[in-house]
């Protein structure tokens, strides 16, 4: 193998490495939007959910407040307003 070679071959990994580099940060922000996606349609479901349960314990004459929070996961409790 004579010089030119080597300094293509050198050359082009440069090439890999800037284009890895690159496309991390996208990738990383492409998994933090997917979270992000999920972690709202969780809250969405489950806002569907307490009022589901607030709607069913009204009908049957319950306390429809008491039904929602318990409808909630725990961590949504605290900051729920009903």
């Amino acid at each position: 193998m004579d010089c030119g070679s080597c300094k293509r071959i050198g050359a082009e990994g440069g090439q890999v490495a800037i284009a890895f580099v690159a496309t991390v940060p996208l990738l990383i922000l492409l998994a933090l939007a997917l979270v992000q996606l999920a972690l709202a349609g969780h809250a969405a479901l489950s806002a569907a959910n307490a009022a589901r349960a607030a709607a069913r314990a009204d009908y049957v004459g319950g306390d429809p407040e008491r039904a929602a929070r318990r409808a909630l996961p725990p961590s949504f409790r605290p900051g729920a307003e009903v």
